[in-house]
């Protein structure tokens, strides 16, 4: 017993002085790197700042006033884009534009449905056209609690995913409108840890299992976790559905981020212990916690549709083949194997900083899984519409 301790204490202890003498990631090229990504996507031979590439571009963010929507913001607003910033804090968006006049605030609570369909009216009567479109407000529930929207779905479900797909379907006329349209939905690597039958429709009525309050069936100690990671894998076949399902967007690029750990609120209470760990071990939200967002924003000359920020996360597909088996996802096995791996990764992620285009899970590209979810989630946002 006393063995197995000390291993553990000189596990944690090689953690904390890892923690303690990284870097929490490199800044931003912004000169030779972002500047000119920007210009060859958004051309300024003709009216466009050199420096203002983004000038004449509306961006829509949502969770804007903190974390990687913050970050986002004040980048794409630095490039000269007029920028929609939408957050659930009047006092938030009020910072937001005394720190950047330029931005247009919206209110909106992303877990009520009728608060999203009004928001994203308000935006679509505001402006002709919408260039960008982030979905990147989020949420974590806490370990093993969760709690239902006012529309009854899962909470976590209807923040990351099911608000987003009706904003999306709201602004998709303003979206066909611009010449480069782009919709860029903040993920997860974390998306791994589940295989997607909890996101498939068998029964209309009822819908698919991760909807509902707890997110998920299966091994009871992580349903919370796969709650966030049904949510997060929910956004990768939204983002592949609309290409196939959304007439309006044919033309758009879609894709989809894995920012990697960023310091942010999102997993913990703020001040708490693991927000501070966190904090202190992610990526700076205002430097390389917003550098696969970039990448995958500004440059268009690939074939991937999912952006990792570390080159740590590309263990994750070989991870993927081993761990893909039902037996090992309805056990837990799958579940304690994911967590571990993101733990760790937190740590390495800071020794490996890497913007790139990588696979997402096998799961992921399974068309029957995403147009049923699809095909639900429209009859699902129906009421709250307005274009439907």
């Amino acid at each position: 017993m006393a063995g197995k301790l000390w291993r553990i204490a000189a596990i944690v202890s090689v953690g904390i002085i890892a923690m303690l003498m990284a870097k929490s990631g490199p800044e931003l090229d912004w000169e030779d790197d972002i500047l000119p990504k920007a210009r060859q996507k958004y051309d300024p031979t003709i009216s466009y700042s050199v420096s203002k590439p983004l000038s004449n571009r509306v961006v829509v963010v949502t969770g804007a006033t903190s974390g990687i929507g913050l970050g986002l913001t004040r980048a794409l607003s630095s490039l000269g884009a007029s920028v929609i910033v939408v957050g659930r804090s009047k006092r938030k968006l009020a910072l937001l534009q005394a720190e950047i006049p330029t931005v247009r605030p919206i209110l909106a609570d992303f877990s009520d449905l009728a608060a999203v369909s009004y928001a994203a009216t308000e935006i679509a009567q505001m402006i002709d056209q919408v260039d960008i479109l982030i979905n990147n407000a989020g949420m974590h529930a806490a370990f093993n609690q969760w709690s239902m929207s006012n529309q009854g779905y899962d909470t976590v479900f209807t923040v990351n995913y099911l608000s987003h797909f009706l904003l999306t379907e709201i602004l998709a006329p303003k979206l066909a409108n611009s010449s480069q349209p782009l919709i860029a939905q903040v993920s997860s690597s974390y998306h791994w840890a589940v295989d997607g039958s909890d996101l498939m429709v068998h029964d209309e009525s009822v819908g698919p299992v991760a909807s509902q309050p707890g997110g998920s069936h299966g091994f009871y100690v992580f349903r919370s976790q796969r709650s966030y990671a049904n949510s997060k894998l929910a956004q990768i076949y939204h983002a592949r559905a609309l290409k196939r399902n959304q007439p309006l967007l044919q033309d758009a690029r879609i894709v989809s981020i894995c920012p990697a750990w960023v310091g942010t609120n999102i997993a913990a209470r703020f001040g708490s212990m693991i927000h501070n760990i966190v904090v202190a071990s992610g990526y700076s939200p205002d430097a390389w916690g917003i550098a696969s967002s970039l990448e995958a924003i500004l440059g268009d000359n690939y074939e991937e549709d999912f952006f990792m920020n570390s080159k740590v996360f590309d263990l994750f597909p070989a991870l993927n083949q081993i761990l893909s088996p039902a037996w090992m996802y309805h056990t837990g096995i799958r579940d304690a194997v994911a967590f571990c791996m993101a733990s760790a990764s937190m740590q390495l992620q800071r020794f490996w900083p890497h913007a790139h285009p990588s696979p997402s899970s096998l799961e992921s590209y399974n068309e029957t899984i995403g147009n049923s979810l699809y095909e639900w989630s429209l009859r699902a946002v129906g009421e709250f519409n307005r274009n439907a």
